[in-house]
């Protein structure tokens, strides 16, 4: 190619080089939307920078219109995204993008994302996981606002802060970590995570914001850093599972309502640079039994220990001037509470019902004598000293001046305010009732005030020289005191007759050390000099105020400890500014247990222990147990096949072997199989699951049992019944005795014929044939066809019944709709049916006296339409006889004559009277007769006579007679 075609062909693609950039900058300005699918969805995008020739451009992922709401199942956000063959690193997720998706279920973050926006995902409602990506630094306002399905939560390294309402409301929240490099958190962070149990604040955070935890109702356990130096309002409010915590003495403020209804909360110290309890901060913490007030508390707010019903005693330092309204409102229990005498202020409200302890002549006597009389008591404080600040005084004749004592302590209840004023000379000095002295003559003399068991004495000269001191010196040039003590110095004056005795205290530091004539009160630990001074001369005491400390302690009764963890234990000192060398050694009982080295307590193996640290002769112990929680547990298989009285062993594996937890094996049914000592036993046929429960973690096996029982059979495969009659068949077992459940399932084929229980008793109901089966074992079966017919009539009898007539009855049949009699002149002849009656009886009339005649009986019921009869009773005949006469009536009539009456018999020829002359004679017929009367004649006195009659047809010529009547008897 020759060089102007050259320089012709690299204009040419310079040329599409500019327009090819033209046509980028045109498509890719920032601020441009556009879509891209991903993972089967669409995204909506915003340019945040351009590409360039080496680098991709970046884009965050908006919510154009709300689209984002109708989102569903997870979200996979891609590194990169393309428009128009451009590419960009998707890098930050949009305030509000997803807020409101209510249908997302996990979000998969790229690694590139950089940021988050606020309430990014507020209201996901389904949301259950997320990552973080590492390059995020900090979570916003309401990010994950009300995503209440998430469960978990992993922070990367990087991030230093959480915002406001951040996290709020994810009330199935039970887990997140703080990153070391974590600095603040923000107003309501984690309020409302109603499923947080612990959380550790990193080293670093400064401030707990309003209302972080608040609503947190399940969070036993919070570590707070020595870093937090302030808890705002409602930051544990209604933290009701909260046991205790850990409050560092660099907090100076805990705002109102901090723990308002913590009512599981036991123990807690106020942090010794905390100068107000604010208004309700303990409100209804109903387990607080225990609470320490620094000395620099100076104000206790309104309905701070309202409700606290378990609080049994609190000491008020003598810091605090006011207490609120309703302070100890419903503190039942609590013992006596003392009210400082540096109390300027009370709130209204209700006292503990044991009452308060007031000093005399304070602020408190005069509110409780004037509002809660009943409640209030004077507190024993011995009176140490009564004095005069000068004990010398000169005086003009005719001047007065008053003399008052100091009194200290200055609330003693000994202080009456009855003071006896007396002169050694009255000519010299008069003293009135009130201490005011006036001089009446040049001289003299001593004044005395005197109250009870105390006095005060003071040396007036009147009219004399005043002499001032050349010098003076105190009692002592070096005193070192305890704060809260207080002693007096006393002045040496040079000349001892000095008249002038008036001097000047100071204090070079009254933080330190106050005076008030002569009377110093250590106040705080440190060095002030204390001097005292006339016109012309003056001297000093150094003073050193210590503050020994009294106690050592700390926020643990006692700790639990995983095996291999370690926890810092911070001691607290009372005094806080103690003066002490606060250096504590520590110690383990059982270092095999757990060892701890400058607090720091580190757990070894399962145990118990107890660490303790001394701090010169003071001590603190605290019980550790340590803990192995269980890390997995599984069975050796998930299902085991077995059959009813079999015994595998099924191994149980958890892990670590040392673990503290207990293992709780159980059984869905324990009639079917059980677990022990590593092994399963089936008992019986059927399905179990074997559950081992151990610490949070659990494992199953599938338990499927069969039978043992190979056959059944019945002692009876046919049988006949008669309806009405009911039988249990016996069952067999194949082996004699199964371990298996014998439980037998009965059935019968047609219920309208016999019914079965479920002991398998037969209950015949209808006529027919049925079969009868018995299930056991899950599947044996065995069968018994019965046929049930009706029951033949039973006692079936023909008699006469007259002399044309047969009477012919027969017993019920269970179950019979009737009975049909069938009858015949010859037993050998042919039966025809002569009635059908559901009666028991019949009677065949318009038959031949004298004539045998043949019936037999069968039962039958209806099905349906159709009779279906039983069997025929056995033949029986009756003939047809006159009938016995009725009626019969035998009477002497006179002697040697009796009378023998009877009635009519139907259908009669005649009637034969027999008689006998004792039982077992003979009987001869003594009369034939058409009569119904016979008189005998001639009979024997003294002799006893029997008679009976008969009744008599003729039929042709023969006689057909009836059976004889009763035999009567008479005697003559």
């Amino acid at each position: 190619m020759n060089k102007k075609k050259r320089n012709l062909l690299a204009v040419l693609v310079a040329a599409g080089l500019l327009f090819i950039m033209k046509g980028i900058s045109a498509e890719a300005y920032i601020g441009s939307i556009f879509t891209y699918t991903y993972d089967n969805q669409t995204l909506t995008y915003k340019v945040l920078s351009e590409p360039t020739e080496t680098e991709n451009g970046t884009a965050e992922v908006i919510n154009r219109e709300g689209n984002n709401k109708n989102l569903k199942g997870e979200v996979n956000i891609p590194q990169v995204v393309t428009n128009k063959n451009m590419t960009y690193n998707v890098t930050g997720i949009e305030e509000e993008a997803f807020m409101d998706a209510g249908s997302i279920s996990g979000v998969k973050l790229s690694d590139k994302i950089t940021y988050i926006g606020e309430e990014a995902f507020k209201n996901c409602t389904s949301l259950i996981r997320i990552n973080i990506p590492g390059g995020v630094s900090g979570i916003k306002d309401g990010t994950f606002s009300g995503c209440s399905s998430l469960i978990s939560v992993h922070l990367p390294d990087g991030v230093t802060s959480i915002g406001n309402y951040a996290f709020e409301n994810n009330s199935k929240l039970s887990m997140i970590n703080l990153p070391t490099e974590m600095k603040s958190i923000g107003r309501g962070a984690f309020s409302g995570c109603s499923s947080l149990t612990s959380i550790n604040i990193p080293e670093g955070v400064t401030v707990i914001e309003d209302k972080v935890f608040e609503d947190c109702n399940n969070l036993a356990s919070v570590m707070l850093p020595d870093s937090i130096n302030s808890i705002g309002k409602y930051a544990f409010y209604n933290c009701s599972s909260l046991k205790n915590i850990h409050l560092s003495d660099e907090i100076t403020k805990i705002g109102e309502y901090a723990f308002y209804n913590c009512s599981s909360l036991t123990s807690i110290k106020i942090p010794y640079k905390v100068t107000k309890i604010e208004n309700r901060t303990f409100f209804e913490c109903k387990s607080l039994s225990k609470i320490r007030i620094s000395d620099k508390v100076t104000s206790i707010g309104d309905f701070v220990f309202y409700n606290c019903s378990n609080l049994i005693s609190i000491s008020i330092p003598d810091s605090v001037t006011s207490i609120g309204n309703f302070t100890f409102h419903g503190c039942d229990n609590l013992r006596p509470i003392k009210i400082p005498s540096g109390v300027t202020s009370i709130g209204y409200g209700e006292f503990p019902y044991t009452g308060v302890l007031v000093y005399r002549n304070s602020y408190a006597e005069t509110f409780f004598e004037k509002y809660f009389p009943e409640y209030y008591q004077i507190v024993n404080l011995p009176l140490e000293e009564m004095v005069f600040s000068e004990d010398n005084k000169n005086i003009k004749v005719g001047e007065s001046i008053t003399l008052k004592p100091d009194f200290y302590p200055a609330f003693s209840s000994d202080i009456t305010g009855r003071i006896m004023w007396t002169s050694s000379n009255s000519q010299i000095a008069m003293v009135d009732a009130n201490g005011t002295v006036r001089g009446a003559g040049s001289g003299e003399a001593e004044i005395t005030a005197v109250m009870g068991k105390y006095q005060a004495t003071c040396h007036i000269i009147v009219g004399g020289e005043i002499i001032n001191p050349t010098s003076i010196t105190l009692d002592e040039k070096n005193l070192v005191m305890n704060k809260g003590e207080s002693t007096r110095l006393t002045i040496n004056f040079t000349p001892a007759d000095s008249t002038n005795r008036a001097v000047i205290w100071k204090s070079s530091d009254s933080s330190v050390v106050a005076v008030k004539n002569g009377r110093i009160y250590a106040k705080e630990p440190g060095t002030a000099t204390i001097s005292v001074s006339t016109g012309a001369s003056s001297a000093s005491c150094q003073i050193t105020v210590e503050n020994p400390l009294k106690e050592i302690y700390s926020d643990y009764s006692e700790i639990k400890l995983n095996k291999g963890d370690t926890k810092k234990i911070t001691l607290s000192y009372n005094p806080v500014d103690t003066t002490d060398n606060r250096t504590a050694v520590w110690r383990s009982e059982d270092e095999s247990i757990a060892t701890v080295e400058d607090g720091i307590l580190k757990a070894a193996r399962p145990g118990k222990t107890k660490i303790i640290a001394t701090v010169g002769t003071l001590t603190h112990s605290i019980p550790v147990s340590v803990l192995a929680p269980v890390k997995s547990v599984t069975f050796s298989q998930a299902s085991i096949a077995l059959t009813a009285g079999q015994k595998q062993t099924v191994t149980l594996d958890v892990q670590p072997k040392d673990t503290t937890d207990e293992v709780v094996i159980t059984s869905t049914d324990e009639s079917v199989a059980t677990y022990s000592d590593g092994s399963i036993t089936a008992k019986k046929r059927g399905k179990a699951t074997i559950t081992a429960v151990c610490g949070s973690l659990s494992t199953s096996i599938q338990v499927t049992v069969s039978t043992d029982i190979k056959s059944i059979s019945l002692n009876k495969t046919n049988m006949n019944l008669y309806l009405g009659k009911n039988e249990t068949p016996a069952v067999v077992y194949n082996p004699v005795n199964p371990v298996d459940d014998k439980t037998v399932t009965w059935a019968s084929s047609d219920a309208t014929v016999i019914k079965v229980d479920s002991k398998g008793k037969l209950q015949t109901v209808g006529t027919g044939t049925a079969t009868i089966t018995a299930t056991a074992g899950g599947n044996k079966k065995a069968s018994c066809t019965v046929t049930v017919k009706l029951a033949v009539p039973a006692v079936v009898k023909a008699v006469s019944g007259g002399f044309n007539s047969a009477k012919i009855s027969w017993g019920t049949v269970s179950g019979a709709s009737g009975y049909e009699i069938y009858g015949a002149d010859r037993k050998d002849g042919v039966y025809k049916k002569i009635k059908d009656t559901t009666a028991k009886s019949f009677t065949n009339t318009g038959l031949t006296t004298g004539k045998t005649y043949y019936y037999k009986v069968r039962a039958y019921r209806y099905k349906g339409t159709k009779k279906v009869y039983g069997s025929f009773t056995s033949v029986t005949g009756a003939k047809p006889v006159p009938s016995i006469p009725g009626n019969v009536k035998l009477v002497k009539v006179s002697s040697g004559r009796i009378s023998f009456t009877w009635n009519k018999v139907s259908g009669a020829s005649g009637y034969e009277i027999y008689r006998a002359s004792s039982k077992t004679k003979t009987y001869e017929q003594v009369k034939s007769t058409t009569s119904l009367h016979f008189i005998n004649y001639g009979l024997t006195k003294g002799r006893t006579y029997y008679y009976k009659v008969r009744t008599y047809k003729i039929i042709g010529n023969k006689k057909v007679y009836s059976k004889f009547s009763a035999i009567y008897t008479v005697k003559i």
